[in-house]
């Protein structure tokens, strides 16, 4: 189960990171909405999610509502909807027709629950965004609004279900059933929380639906029922704009998709929350995650522009987090043992038998008489460890504990292993907080430190975005300066740059990493933690999957990358 609910994650960087991680590992994109737009959204096809831009000054309340909304809408990315997603199109249902939203209510349950299970921190943030839904469904009600009530009706079934496993919504879904009916259906609320085991949930989600809707006494099968409605005026909108909440979506002709069968009354998409769409939302675009501007729009920071040295000259050691990295490291101490040895084991010169070329093996002279070619033997020389090895460390709010913990514990064993080879090293640990790039040594090149020193050091950086292309830049340039035939740079981050300048991060990083190792004068490595996004910009590159895949992560490391060239 991944952990994203530590309390740390307070400011809104922090929570986009965090987000951008998620996002990133799974496959799809978050994108932030301008200010004026609230209504989170997802799209299917493009595996686009839409999100309101947290603010500095959140409370906790408004923490996890966000948060709940960025769980909600990453749930539907999970690899159990792609057979949702396959049904509907098969079976020709628009998202905005009633079976469509019926089956996207339906599908809200199955995949929170989904969310629930796997990562932890998320039942409460959905928990907490679905009872403040359902209070806002009470006030619309309350206030005399005009609802569908067959939408309505709907989310009476869904809360009823989520009250089963939700608390917050059981405490106000009671005043919600005073506004609906839902009975000829209430039979259906222990299958609808069991689609999660189902053997072929989508099927049973779609089988609940078409039960419902003969209940209701429509025909499931009905192009009214199942296509896509006409576009109707809604929430005191003018012609040709678009309705509040919707979004604002075009489908295959280019027509606008509208919100369906409520679009002529308080929406479906206000009183869920969110909305779905076959193709994606059309809007005045704000700045993405993903940074998606053309390249020349970002800004590299000048040399200037880095705020270096040791990060406890500005920041006061975290004592938690000290203690947690040095218990790792503990446990993983054997590590840079075991390199070490193999540092000393390949540095011996030896010889290889068996050859077919070299130097003859005397008393393998009677075997060529039967034909073995195999009779010679060859030195193998020293191996040369003759390179400069730069440890660059990503140091974002996205990092923030167990994948920290294991970087450090990594990097504090490789270190040490170096620096039993007599082999130079660096590291550093980077991140951004505007005005600046804090770009913080753990350990110089000339500098001996014990891992004590080492996790002080690592647990003073306080974490911010990530100008990940700069940073390398920096390191790459300090490399070039250095007198040493081989020049080693290893970068270990858990995903893309998320960092205060407007502009394409993204782009200009691949251009930076591709310009690297276009050039061949700096050997570039990037290590994944618990992540694979670094493939997306390190041709050469490996995963560090857990906290037990350390000493394997470590040893191909130095095997493959230092010594095995």
């Amino acid at each position: 189960m991944i952990d994203v609910s530590s309390r740390e994650f307070s400011d809104a960087a922090a929570m986009m990171a965090a987000m951008a991680a998620m996002a990133d590992v799974n496959g799809y994109t978050v994108e932030y909405l301008p200010d004026h737009d609230e209504q989170p959204r997802t799209c299917m096809k493009t595996k686009r999610v839409f999100l309101p831009r947290p603010t500095w000054k959140m409370d906790k309340k408004a923490r996890d509502l966000w948060r709940g909304k960025g769980h909600h809408e990453f749930g539907h990315h999970h690899p159990s909807q792609d057979a949702l997603v396959a049904l509907m199109e098969r079976e020709k249902i628009s998202y905005s027709s009633n079976v469509g939203l019926t089956i996207n209510a339906i599908c809200d349950i199955w995949q929170e629950m989904v969310r629930t299970r796997e990562f932890a921190g998320a039942g409460q943030c959905l928990s907490s965004l679905q009872a403040e839904m359902c209070s806002l469904g009470i006030k619309y009600m309350s206030e005399g609004a005009d609802l569908d009530k067959f939408v309505v009706d709907v989310l009476g079934l869904c809360y009823h279900a989520r009250s089963f496993w939700q608390p917050d919504v059981a405490l106000v879904s009671p005043e919600f059933d005073k506004h609906c009916d839902y009975s000829k259906w209430v039979h259906l609320t222990d299958r609808i929380n069991g689609i999660i085991d189902h053997p072929e949930p989508a099927e049973e989600l779609y089988a609940i639906v078409r039960e419902m809707l003969e209940a209701e006494g429509r025909d499931p099968d009905s192009e009214e029922e199942k296509g896509k409605p006409k576009p109707e005026k809604g929430d005191g909108e003018g012609e040709g704009e678009e309705a509040e909440g919707e979004g604002g979506t075009a489908d295959e002709d280019g027509e606008a998709d509208t919100a369906g069968p409520a679009s002529a009354k308080v929406s479906y998409e206000k009183l869920m929350g969110h909305s779905h769409s076959e193709e994606g939302a059309e809007y005045e675009s704000g700045i993405t995650i993903e940074y998606d501007h053309k390249r020349g729009d970002y800004t590299p920071y000048k040399m200037s522009e880095f705020q270096t040295g040791d990060p406890r000259s500005a920041h006061r050691t975290n004592p938690r987090l000290m203690g947690e990295i040095q218990a790792m490291y503990r446990e993983n101490a054997h590590v840079s043992r075991q390199v070490a040895r193999y540092f000393q084991s390949a540095s011996q010169t030896r010889r290889e038998y068996l050859q077919k070329r070299g130097k003859l093996v005397s008393k393998a002279l009677a075997r060529t008489a039967a034909g073995e070619d195999r009779v010679f033997y060859k030195k193998v020389d020293r191996i040369d460890t003759s390179a400069d090895v730069y440890l660059l460390c990503d140091g974002s709010g996205s990092m923030y504990k167990r994948k920290y913990i294991c970087m450090g514990t990594a990097v504090m064993a490789l270190t040490e292993a170096l620096d039993a080879a007599k082999v130079p090293n660096k590291s550093v640990v980077f991140t951004e907080a505007d005005p600046h790039v804090q770009h913080w040594t753990i350990k110089d090149w000339t500098e001996r430190v014990n891992s004590d020193t080492m996790a002080e050091k690592f647990a003073a950086v306080n974490m911010h975005q990530n100008a990940d292309g700069d940073n390398v830049m920096y390191a790459y340039r300090e490399l070039l300066a250095r007198n040493s035939r081989r020049k080693i740079l290893i970068v270990l981050s858990d995903g893309m740059p998320c960092c205060d300048r407007w502009g394409d991060a993204d782009g200009y990083l691949k251009a930076v990493t591709s310009m690297i190792q276009g050039q061949g004068k700096v050997e570039l490595y990037g290590i994944g933690i618990l992540s694979d996004a670094v493939k997306r910009y390190y041709r050469d590159y490996t995963v560090l999957k857990d906290a037990k895949s350390i000493e394997s992560c470590v040893v191909n490391v130095v095997k493959q990358k230092i010594i095995g060239r």
